[in-house]
């Protein structure tokens, strides 16, 4: 009997050790303040504000790094010719890097390393472009510190602001599908406390857009992604993740809110200081951690 029970023991505690997801995450070190990353040709790029965490200065320190899909480095600097001064958001689209630097747009064909597009906003006062998305030929890029969201004509170069019917606070990661811009704040009250939400703005139609609140408990949101998956029930369900600074010495995390149950868990299991616009490909979650200064698989 004594016997039995011991393996029942041993099976139980070996049921459980299967279950238990080991932290597994891949750190990639880079030399400065990692905050946005992108895919493009098999190529992960990855943007660093510099040395020094001053997201407004154009001191010309921002660089970009490129890495393999193993999370090797190709380069600590792929494109040392362009200046670059705080390097944030970046997207590939259409064998094109966009990258939001402090307050312009930089076009990057990565196969020659030559800016090829610039979009300067910086006649309207923002020094804290942030995130970028497209849509039907049209770039959407936050303005974080003067609340504001912008579209960009790829065509032409022309910008509009979005006009939203309530004002926006601290604008950071955003994502756009069917029409719909999911926007994440990263902002904190009067009294310094996390007070971003997670709100939904409609980008078509004439006049200031609705907003509505997807996420009401206050954080200090950065990233944000929406995806089509299945659920445990192999139902297809839109989720929407998005990543939490977190405050009181507490690392940040990667948190998935499904859309139709409004439930929500953790979506990574690294501890990361600082997680920025973090990117998913292959059911990876690429993580920069702009504190720790590295970028985490998990």
């Amino acid at each position: 009997m004594k016997n039995k029970k011991a393996l029942l023991n041993s099976l139980f505690v070996a049921l459980v050790l299967a279950a238990t997801p080991a932290c597994t995450a891949t750190e990639i070190p880079v030399n400065g303040h990692p905050e946005s990353v992108t895919e493009e040709g098999d190529v992960f790029y990855i943007t660093c504000i510099g040395q020094e965490m001053k997201p407004t200065e154009k001191d010309g320190d921002g660089f970009i790094v490129s890495v393999s899909p193993r999370g090797r480095i190709i380069s600590a600097n792929a494109f040392p010719g362009i200046r670059l001064d705080a390097p944030k958001g970046i997207l590939a689209e259409d064998d094109t890097l966009y990258v939001a630097d402090v307050d312009r747009i930089v076009g990057i064909n990565p196969q020659a390393g030559i800016v090829t597009q610039i979009f300067d906003l910086s006649k309207e006062g923002t020094k804290y472009l942030n995130d970028i998305v497209e849509s039907n030929g049209f770039l959407y890029v936050s303005a974080t510190d003067i609340n504001k969201i912008f579209r960009i004509n790829l065509r032409n170069g022309a910008y509009e602001e979005i006009l939203t019917a309530e004002p926006l606070n601290a604008p950071n990661g955003l994502d756009i599908e069917d029409g719909i811009l999911y926007v994440a704040e990263y902002a904190t009250d009067a009294q310094g406390n996390p007070s971003g939400k997670i709100k939904a703005i409609p980008v078509n139609g004439a006049g200031p857009r609705p907003v509505s609140v997807i996420y009401n408990v206050p954080g200090l949101y950065d990233g944000v992604i929406v995806r089509e998956e299945e659920d445990l029930f192999d139902n297809e369900t839109t989720y929407l993740y998005f990543s939490d600074w977190a405050v009181n010495g507490k690392p940040g995390v990667i948190k998935k809110l499904n859309l139709r149950t409004r439930e929500v868990e953790n979506a990574t299991r690294v501890p990361a200081n600082g997680p920025a616009d973090f990117f998913i490909e292959d059911g990876d979650i690429w993580i920069p951690a702009m504190i720790d200064r590295k970028v985490y698989i998990d």
